[in-house]
């Protein structure tokens, strides 16, 4: 498997494939990059939802009891 040029770190992970439980650099190879999309998957997941959240904090949705004072609602006391 050819990678490119890697860093002296990284190639002696890769080079270390066989401690790491993978036959094959290969293998290592694949499950790295799985990991890598799911971490990325994720973090564009989060970043939506904090866009979303953004969005929404700037709105004001209707709120159907907005427009019941307190005396409508009454306190459910232990009996």
């Amino acid at each position: 498997m050819n990678l490119g040029q890697l860093d002296p770190e990284n190639e002696e992970f890769v080079n270390n494939y066989k401690e790491m439980g993978y036959s094959t650099k290969t293998q290592l190879a694949n499950e790295a990059i799985k990991n890598l999309r799911w971490k990325k998957k994720n973090q564009l997941r989060e970043q939506w939802r904090a866009e979303a959240f953004a969005e929404i904090a700037e709105t004001k949705p209707d709120l159907p009891f907005a427009a019941l004072d307190g005396e409508d609602f009454v306190l459910n006391k232990a009996r």
